[in-house]
C-alpha cells in the first residue's frame, strides 16, 4: 500500500478570475494522460476498445524507431525483427498488434504480428518489404508488400488470413495498399490508377467485391480508416470526408477557418465520432497544424477541448474508440509523447437527483450538499484547489423547481463576488442551499475552471442524478468511537465502529484480537451531515499474502484500489464504514474543532496500517520502521471529531 502515497496524487493547479458567467462558454471534453516514453520520445498510432495505445518510441543510441504497447498505465517495448528497429501501427481488442519490422533501408522490413509477448513475422510475398496497417479481433492482418520483381517497384495490397498471405488481386501495374480491416473482414484499399503516380482512389473491398469510394471532385481520395459498420474517413482533395452507405460527405471545416488547409480524417469509432488533422501554410516550406474531433455534424479543435492549464498542445489524433478514447500526440513540459485523451463524462457519483427539505421548515432550515469529482479529474488540479459555488433557486410553490448550482475551481487568492467558497478538498466541496419550503428539487450543477479569462466548463450537461448528492439536515448529528484493535501473533492493527464487530472481538469470536485502549470519535454512516466523507474499507486477502485492513476516504485512493494492481488484492468490504472529515492536501491542516489522525504503514508485505490520533503512538511506530502516509509536513490522514 505504500505505493498509494497521498502525496503523489497532488494536482496541476488551475486558478479561476472574477469574471461574468457566459452561457456560450466551451466546455472542456477531455483529460489528459501522458502516456510517457521509453526514449527521447513518443507518438501514438492506434488505440482499442479497452483503451490500449499502440505508438513508437525513439532512442538517442540509434536511428530506428521502436513500437510500444500502452497498457494498464505501462509503456512496453515491442521488441524487434532481427535487424533494427520497429514501426507498431495498429492494436486490435485483443492486445495484438501490427506493424512493419526490420533494419530499415538496409535488411527490408517485414510486417509482423505481436501477440501474447511474442513477434511473429508475416514475411512478403515476394521475399522483400512489407508492412501491417490494420487487424481485427479475427487476427486478420492488411498492408502492403513491395514486388521487387515489377520494373516500377510497384506495391501491392494483401490479406493475412489463418496463417496465409494472399495478393487482393488489384492491378498489376498500378500501386495499391490495405490500410484498414474492421470485425466483419471488409478492408479499406487504397490505390493509383496507374504506376506509382497520378489520383488515387480509395476502395471498399467486401464480400469479394470492390467498391470506388468516389470523391468529393477534388482530385486525389486517400481512406485511412474504418469502423465496424464500413464507414470510411480520410482526405479528398483539400478536405476531409465521411463515407457512409454509398455517400461520401465534405466534413467542412473548423469554426472560423478562411484559410487554404489541407483536412484528413484519420480515425473514426462505431458512433462515427472521427478525429484528424488539418495543415495550413505558416510562411515558406513552414506549416501549422490543428488537430479536431468530429461529433454530432460539428468538427472542434482538440486543444480547446482540454482540461485548461493542462501544458499540453495536441498535434496530432490517429485513432478513436467507441468510449471516445482518442490515441493523440501533443507536446508539454516532459517534451512530445504519445497521449491519451478520454472524455470526460461526468462530474459527480450518482446518489440521486432530487432533494427534499424538512416537512416543518424553519427560516434557518438549509438543505447540505456534496459535488463529487471524478476520478478522471483527479490529474487537473492540485491540493491548493478550492472551489466557489452560486446557487440560483427558482420559483418556490411547485415541485420539480430547478436548482442551478454553479461551481468555480480556483485558489485561496481567487475572489469571486456572489461565489461562497464552498470547500477546500480535492475531491469534493460541499456547501448549502435555502432556507427552502417543503417539496423537491431537480438540482443542475454545472462546474467551470479558468480559461483564458473567461469561465470554462469542465463538464458535459448530464442528468442531475449523475451529478449531486444532495440530503436535507435532519437533527444533529451522530458520532460513535471508531476502536482499535490489535493482534500481537501478527502485530496487525485494525479499527471499527460497527457495533457487532465490537461485540464478537470482544466477546472473543476471532481469538487473537484485543483492545489496546486507543479510539477515536467519528460520525457514524450517513450522519455527518457534509462535516465528514465517507471512509471505504477494503480487506487484503490472504492469497495475495495480506490478511489485512485497509481504511480511506479519498476518492482518487479509492479509485486507484478499484484498478490493477490493487482490485486483485483488496476486496471491498464497505463504502461508508463510518464518515469522516479530511485535511487540507497541502498542509494537512484539519477543520477547526477536529482531531488529527495519523496514518502508519508497516512496511512490510503483508500491508498493514495503524490509525492514530496519539503524536507519542505515531513517534513510537515510526521509531519501529513504520512510514507516516498523509497530507502536509505531518502526514495527516483524517481529522476525527473533537469529543
Amino acid at each position: 500500500m505504500q505505493s498509494m502515497n497521498p502525496h503523489a496524487w497532488l494536482r496541476n493547479g488551475a486558478v479561476a478570475v472574477a469574471v461574468a458567467f457566459s452561457a456560450a462558454a466551451l466546455a472542456a471534453s477531455y483529460t489528459v494522460t501522458d502516456l510517457g516514453t521509453l526514449g527521447n520520445g513518443s507518438y501514438a498510432t492506434g488505440i482499442n476498445a479497452g483503451g490500449q495505445v499502440v505508438g513508437n518510441w525513439t532512442a538517442s543510441a540509434d536511428i530506428f524507431t521502436h513500437g510500444f504497447l500502452y497498457s494498464a498505465g505501462v509503456m512496453m517495448d515491442l521488441g524487434a525483427l532481427p535487424g533494427g528497429g520497429t514501426f507498431a501501427k495498429a492494436v486490435n481488442d485483443k492486445g495484438e498488434v501490427v506493424g512493419s519490422s526490420g533494419r530499415f533501408g538496409l535488411n527490408d522490413p517485414h510486417a509482423f504480428v505481436y501477440s501474447g509477448g511474442t513477434m511473429f513475422d508475416l514475411g512478403s510475398l515476394w521475399g522483400v518489404r512489407s508492412g501491417a496497417s490494420g487487424i481485427n479481433v479475427k487476427g486478420q492482418v492488411v498492408g502492403v508488400y513491395l514486388d521487387a520483381y515489377s520494373r516500377d517497384l510497384i506495391s501491392h495490397a494483401f490479406l493475412y488470413s489463418n496463417g496465409a498471405t494472399t495478393d487482393m488481386g488489384l492491378s498489376s501495374n498500378a500501386s495499391s495498399g490495405a490500410s484498414g480491416i474492421n470485425a466483419s473482414g471488409q478492408v479499406l484499399v487504397n490505390a493509383y490508377e496507374t504506376g506509382n503516380q497520378g489520383p488515387s482512389h480509395a476502395l471498399l473491398y467486401s464480400a469479394g467485391t470492390l467498391t470506388d469510394l468516389g470523391s468529393l471532385g477534388l482530385g486525389t481520395t486517400v481512406g485511412n480508416a474504418i469502423n465496424a459498420s464500413g464507414q470510411v474517413v480520410g482526405s479528398s482533395g483539400l478536405r476531409a470526408f465521411l463515407y457512409s452507405g454509398g455517400t461520401m460527405t465534405d466534413l467542412g471545416t473548423l469554426a472560423g477557418d478562411s484559410s487554404v488547409g489541407q483536412y484528413s480524417g484519420q480515425g473514426i469509432n462505431a458512433s462515427g465520432e472521427v478525429v484528424g488533422s488539418a495543415l495550413f501554410p505558416a510562411g515558406f516550406l513552414n506549416f501549422s497544424t490543428k488537430v479536431w474531433v468530429y461529433s454530432g455534424g460539428t468538427m472542434r479543435e482538440l486543444n480547446s477541448l482540454i482540461i485548461p492549464g493542462s501544458g499540453w498542445k495536441i498535434t496530432d489524433a490517429t485513432a478513436i474508440n467507441d468510449a471516445g478514447q482518442i490515441a493523440a500526440t501533443g507536446c508539454g513540459p516532459p517534451g512530445c509523447h504519445a497521449l491519451l485523451l478520454s472524455p470526460i463524462t461526468n462530474c459527480g457519483f450518482p446518489f440521486g437527483d432530487v432533494i427534499k427539505s424538512p416537512s416543518t421548515p424553519a427560516p434557518t432550515d438549509v438543505i447540505g450538499y456534496r459535488v463529487v469529482m471524478p476520478d478522471q479529474l483527479a490529474a487537473a488540479f492540485t491540493s491548493q484547489t478550492r472551489f466557489f459555488s452560486k446557487t440560483t433557486i427558482g420559483a418556490m410553490d411547485q415541485i420539480g423547481t430547478n436548482v442551478a448550482v454553479d461551481v468555480v475551481i480556483g485558489t485561496d487568492a481567487t475572489t469571486l463576488p456572489g461565489y461562497e467558497k464552498t470547500g477546500s478538498y480535492t475531491d469534493d466541496f460541499v456547501g448549502h442551499l435555502g432556507p427552502l419550503p417543503a417539496g423537491a428539487y431537480n438540482v443542475r450543477p454545472t462546474v467551470y475552471v479558468d480559461q483564458a479569462g473567461a469561465l470554462a466548463s469542465i463538464c458535459p450537461a448530464s442528468p442531475a442524478s449523475t451529478l449531486l448528492d444532495v440530503f436535507a439536515q435532519a437533527g444533529p448529528t451522530k458520532t460513535a468511537p471508531a476502536v482499535e484493535y490489535h493482534w500481537a501473533a501478527r502485530d496487525h492493527y485494525f479499527v471499527t465502529q460497527d457495533a457487532v464487530e465490537i461485540q464478537a472481538l470482544d466477546n472473543n469470536v476471532f481469538p487473537g484480537w484485543l483492545r489496546t485502549g486507543q479510539s477515536f470519535l467519528a460520525y457514524l454512516p450517513h450522519q455527518s451531515d457534509n462535516r465528514g466523507r465517507p471512509v471505504t474499507r477494503y480487506y487484503g486477502l490472504p492469497s495475495a499474502g495480506l490478511d489485512s485492513h485497509f481504511y480511506s476516504a479519498s476518492a482518487v485512493e479509492n479509485a486507484a484500489m478499484g484498478r490493477p494492481p490493487f482490485v486483485a488484492a483488496w476486496a471491498l468490504e464497505g463504502k461508508d464504514v463510518f464518515e469522516i472529515a479530511t485535511p487540507q492536501t497541502l498542509t494537512g491542516e484539519c477543520p477547526p474543532g477536529t482531531v488529527t489522525v495519523y496514518r502508519l504503514w508497516n512496511n512490510r508485505p503483508d500491508s498493514n496500517h495503524r490509525y492514530t490520533t496519539d503524536l507519542s503512538i505515531k513517534q513510537q511506530m515510526i521509531a519501529r520502521g513504520y512510514v507516516p502516509e498523509g497530507y502536509g509536513p505531518a502526514a495527516v490522514i483524517m481529522c476525527a471529531v473533537n469529543p
